[in-house]
This record gives C-alpha cells, structure tokens and sequence, in this order.
C-alpha cells in the first residue's frame, strides 16, 4: 500500500517544490507520469507541444498553417480553429505532418488557430496562432466603350483565384440593377441596349466560398451626337451648326438681337427684373418664419402650441417644469430606495450585527456541533465559515464515527474514519480531528445541522472573492509564528478563515507536516478513488486545488447552507 500513498501524495510534494531530502526519499518507490517519451521522467505537456505556428493566406478561402515539433515521435497533430468574436474552438482536422492547409473560409471573419501534439493517447498542450484575416479585392480599372455593335465592358482582376465575374445594369432612371451575365473573361459586350439612353455598369468577382464588393459605376450615353461621334455633346445652335463649341452658337434673345443677353422675367417683361420667391410669388416675399409655402409649421411645436417654441414637458409632464427632486417620483414617493438611516438615497447599510452603518464588530457569532463544541464562525463575502476546524466526533443524527484504527488499518479503509493527532499537540484540540473523505461522503453528513462541507465550486467561490488562488492563502492564513513554521509567507489573515497547519495523516506516514501545511477536504469527488481539496503551505501566499485518495486524513471547514 505504500506504492499507492506516494502515487497519490506525489502530486502535492512535485506541486509544493519540497526540500531536495524528501524527493530523495520518494525516488526509492516505483512512480508511473503522464509522459508519453519516457514514463521514468516527469514531463509537463507544455514541453513537448508544438512550436513556431505560422500561417500563410493562399487565398480568400485558403490558409497554410506550419509549425514545428518539439518530440520526434509524435504520432499526430490536431487542428482546431475558431472566429475571434467569442465562439470556441471547434477541430477543423488533423496532419501527421507539420503543416495543414484549412479551406472555406469566408472574407470578413477573424479566424484563431490552435494545435497540439498526440503521442499515443497522450496529449500536449496548444499553441495558438496570431488572428488572421482573408481579403478578396474587388476588381478594378473598370470602363467602357460605345460602339455600333453594343457597350464593350472592360476591367482588370485583383487576384488569381477568382471562379468568375457577375455583370450588372441599370438604366440611369431605375433604382434597381439587373444582373446581365457571369463570365470568366475580363470583358463583356453588352448587345441588348436601346439607342438614346444612358446605362449604369458595375461588376463584382466570386470564388467558390466569397464574392468582391463591386467596382466603381460607370455611367454611358448610348447614342451618337450630330457629328456622329458615339457619346459625344455636340449640338446644332439656333443657327444650324453642329458643333460642342457653345462659345460660338447663334442665339436670339427676347428683345431679338442676334446673340442678344435680354431674357423675360417671371412677369413675361422681357428685360424685367422680377423673380419668384421660394413659394414660386413672382416678385414675393417668401414664406414666414419656420412656415412652409402652404403655411404649415416646419419647426417643431413646443408644450405650449408655439411653432419654433423651446419650452418642453419635464419628467412629470409640466410644461417648462424642472422635473421632480432627486430620487424622488412625480408623486412626492421615494424611488431610490430608503437606506437603514431612513434617507431616500442613501447609502447608509446595516453590518452583520444589525447595526445601521456598523463596523461589524459589535456581534460574534458562533455555531455548536452534536459533541458540544462552540466554534467561531467568520463571513467571507456571501458565505458563512466555521473560523476552525472540525473536531466532533458523531455524524449530526449522533451516529458515531469509527475511531481508532491502527495505521496499517487505515491505509486500506473503504469506510468512513476520523483520526486524533498522536502524540497530542501543545495546543490540545486547536487542530481538530483527521477525517478521510468517506466520512465526508457519509449519508448523515459530518456538520451541523443547516451546514455542509464545502464542494470543490464553493472553495473557488472563497478564493475567487480573496483575488484568486494565486493570493488567497495568505488572506487565509492565521498570522505569525505560534503554529505555523517560518517564514508563513504573505500571512495576514484578513479574511478571518484563520487557517492552521494541521499536515495529514495517512497509514504509511502517520501525521505528518504539522505546522507546514493545511489541507481541507471538499465534497466533491474527482472519481471512485480520488476527491478534490485544497492546500496551504508554509513558504507560499497562494492556496493550491488538488485531487487526492479518498483514504487521506484531512482537515474540515463547514460552510453555512
């Protein structure tokens, strides 16, 4: 049985970095590692995952990714891939080389690619891929050309992977466009025209998964002008002569001098000097002052039927009003709330003792066990703990839990057990009994009525609320010296768990690292052997979470339902 103790206990002596004694010490046992090159030597699957992705774009569809083994015998490699707005990763295939070519995307998209490395059934960890991005330019240097036989399109493409071209029309008055045809070439004759009017070109490319946006419109006068020139402007003045050239045109104005500058004002006068005003009045005055032609207000109509008026209803629907007082409803009714001080408002809030604005510190609280033990209680955000650690002896319906084992007895229970510290610590009782995790698990349950022990979610809710697992030990921790081994690294105890290093007891190794390290039971199992806790240790400000067998003797925190 001692093969499966250290097997079990080996995790946290790797995890905490003991002194190099103790890893002597479990070098004389047979240990079996998650190492797929060589099951002697630990390995963490970031040592032998891929290396140096790099992503090449061959195409608006098509993406090379390349990458570098850090194992030569890697038997194959995954391909996972994901849009960066947000979704997951979801595999796209698999290589036995180190390259693999991902097709169909879509322009648009922002793709994140990650890879990791198979060696048998074990797996590395992924490396991930900067986020890429594939374009599909529309075609450019679009025109035209008239000619008798139709309009011949021309224009050139922007990359080599494009399947086709879509060809579209309008007429110069339409609002839609009609799609003409598809073609692979890069021009068109546009054959079924109407000679006299003006057309609307646009072109856009498409590939097997995208298209372009469009090309810039070219607009084209289908005719041919008195000079027979096809799209050309030139005109005959009122003198008979064809040309675009309107400095020479032959005019007669209103008062009939040839090339005269006399015209007709809106009275019929020729020569006169009235016009209309922006009602269409021959010599007007135009529309009043935020009114329309037809004497409808064109300005906004304010509370008070004022066209162009400024006044507005306030919150309460008063016409120029200044709305009700802060956190107050039109009624005269609070609707901010009311804080413990009676102020609408406020912020004023009462601590766990029931004290308006109170610090807290007026109050204790404390919770008994079936044993009649009293224990300090603490709130830790939401949650209310046990400030110690279990020692009764009896299940909550005063069932009795087995005591007493030798140590060889205890290393092969399958039962629920509870365990007291030999020789008995200076301390007494303060580090409560050693409970294995059937205990935990027992039907009865170990703490008192209205509590339970603590799953695995409701310790990360503790540390997540203490900054995480990377600082809450410390925030747990009871500071100084008196029972914890120097140095009780970041120890402050701030959040009045009041931790202590009560070690383990296992059958193999009775009792052991008192002073150095805590460790607490969750009631979550991992599987039929295992269950996760969590650790605190001696040389660190963090709290370690950690699966071990079930037949472990750990400490206990119960946690308010």
């Amino acid at each position: 049985m001692a093969i499966k103790h250290y097997r079990g206990y080996k995790k946290v002596i790797t995890a905490l970095k003991f002194i190099p004694l103790v890893l002597i010490i479990y070098t004389c046992e047979d240990r079996t590692f998650n190492n797929p090159f060589d099951t002697d030597a630990e390995l963490n699957p970031d040592d032998w995952a891929p290396t140096n992705l790099t992503i090449e774009i061959l195409s608006d569809s098509d993406a090379k990714l390349t990458w570098q083994n850090s194992k030569t015998n890697i038997t194959l490699y995954k391909i996972e891939k994901k849009i960066s707005t947000g979704s997951s990763f979801v595999e796209v295939g698999s290589s036995d080389t180190t390259n693999y070519t991902d097709t169909g995307l879509l322009t648009g998209n922002e793709y994140i690619y990650q890879v990791c490395a198979y060696a048998g059934d074990q797996k590395s960890s992924y490396i991930s891929s900067d986020t890429i991005k594939t374009v599909f330019s529309a075609p450019y240097n679009f025109s035209a050309e008239s000619l008798s036989s139709g309009i011949v399109l021309t224009w050139e493409d922007s990359t080599a992977f494009e399947e086709s071209f879509q060809v579209e029309r309008k007429a110069i008055s339409s609002s839609a466009y009609t799609i003409l045809d598809s073609t692979q070439a890069n021009t068109y004759l546009d054959s079924v025209i109407t000679l006299g009017n003006q057309y609307i070109y646009r072109v856009s490319a498409f590939s097997s998964y995208n298209s372009t946006s469009y090309t810039e419109t070219v607009v084209v006068k289908y005719w041919q002008d008195c000079l027979d020139v096809w799209e050309g402007d030139a005109e005959e003045d009122n003198c008979g002569t064809c040309d675009n050239d309107a400095s020479n045109d032959c005019n007669m104005d209103c008062a009939g001098v040839e090339n005269g500058t006399a015209v007709e004002d809106c009275s019929g006068e020729c020569g006169g000097t009235a016009v209309e005003d922006e009602c269409g009045v021959c010599n007007g005055s135009g529309s009043p002052e935020n009114y329309d032609c037809s004497g409808n207000c064109t300005a906004n109509v304010d509370c008070n039927g004022d066209c162009g008026g400024s006044a507005i209803e306030d919150a309460c629907g008063v016409c120029g009003g200044s709305g009700p007082d802060e956190g107050y409803n039109c009624s005269g009714d609070c609707v901010a709330g009311v804080d413990c001080a009676g102020e609408c408002g406020g912020s004023a809030i009462e601590d766990e003792c029931g004290v308006c604005s109170g610090d807290g510190t007026t109050c204790s609280t404390t919770v008994t066990d079936i044993d009649g033990n009293v224990y300090e209680t603490v709130q830790i955000g939401d949650q209310l703990w046990m400030a110690e650690n279990l020692k009764v002896t009896k299940y909550k319906d005063g069932t009795a839990i087995p005591t007493g084992h030798s140590d060889s007895d205890w290393s092969n229970l399958s039962t629920d057990a509870y365990a007291l510290y030999a020789p008995a610590p200076t301390c007494g009782d303060c580090y409560g009994k050693y409970y294995n995790w059937y205990a935990v698990d027992y039907g009865q349950g170990l703490c008192m009525e209205g509590w339970h022990v603590p799953s695995d979610d409701e310790w990360t809710v503790l540390t997540n609320y203490l900054g995480g697992l990377s600082v809450a030990g410390g925030k747990m921790k009871e500071e100084g010296l008196d029972h914890w081994d120097s140095p009780n690294t970041g120890a402050t105890n701030e959040s009045g768990f009041t931790a202590l290093p009560a070690g383990i007891h296992s059958g193999s190794e009775p009792f052991q690292m008192l002073g150095k390290h805590g460790y607490f039971w969750s009631s979550s199992e991992s599987n039929s052997n295992i269950a996760w806790y969590r650790n605190l240790g001696y040389g660190y400000s963090g709290m370690l979470r950690f699966t071990n067998h079930k037949d472990f003797g750990f400490s206990l925190r119960c946690l308010k339902d």
